[in-house]
């Protein structure tokens, strides 16, 4: 990082932060799932219109794949900020057993 920038890192936030993910992916699961199980027949918008509920129905359809897609994003998603933190936390741990080992030889 350039000028003496930095960050800090805490393996439990990111965790946390996976947990949050995972709860936004839970909700559109719930919401693919309704989209799913409520769609309108061929009568719902009467006999003059029946070129809508086809129209719709392929709208539907997109969008209830749309939101399946973003389930599967978040989740994995959640799943590297997991594997990021076990990164970080393995690099700490490796970083303190140094420190310890140059503090306390023998």
């Amino acid at each position: 990082m350039a000028g003496g920038e930095s960050f800090q890192v805490t393996a439990a936030d990111l965790v946390a932060h996976a947990g949050h993910l995972d709860q936004i992916a839970g909700d559109l699961a719930m919401a693919k799932q309704a989209g799913e199980t409520t769609r309108p027949g061929p009568e719902a918008y009467g006999r003059l219109c029946v070129i809508v509920p086809s129209v719709l129905g392929h709208l539907h359809s997109t969008l209830v794949e749309g939101i399946g897609a973003a389930v599967d994003s978040v989740r994995d998603t959640a799943a590297r900020v997991r594997s990021a933190a076990d990164n970080y936390r393995e690099s700490d741990d490796g970083s303190s057993a140094r420190f310890n080992r140059i503090r306390s030889p023998g």
